[in-house]
């Protein structure tokens, strides 16, 4: 079974860390989610992402869109008259779009 883990932000103000078990279960930045402690081991377990009130989509290396951030309000665009110098990795982020 795929396993990675997140840092959250819990609702006391404090920050754990927690296993998201399954390639089904996507979470990004700003998702809200339904967690579960593990009876065995006590750790944190990701079960379900909340839907979320706005994303933040962006075209993958496919032309698929992906969202990068979820429940996103706010959005800061900075750029440069000049091309930046040495091996920077591009990606075109063409929208805010509200999730469905």
């Amino acid at each position: 079974m795929f396993q990675s883990s997140r840092v959250l932000a819990l609702a006391n103000g404090e920050h754990a860390r927690a296993e998201v078990f399954g390639k089904r279960l996507k979470v990004v930045c700003g998702d809200e989610v339904r967690v579960e402690s593990n009876p065995a081991t006590h750790a944190l377990q990701v079960k379900e992402s909340i839907a979320a009130t706005h994303a933040f989509h962006a075209h993958d290396s496919h032309g698929q869109p992906e969202v990068l951030a979820a429940n996103v309000t706010q959005l800061l665009v900075l750029m440069s008259e000049q091309p930046p110098s040495g091996s920077v990795h591009r990606r075109s982020l063409f929208s805010r779009r509200r999730a469905r």
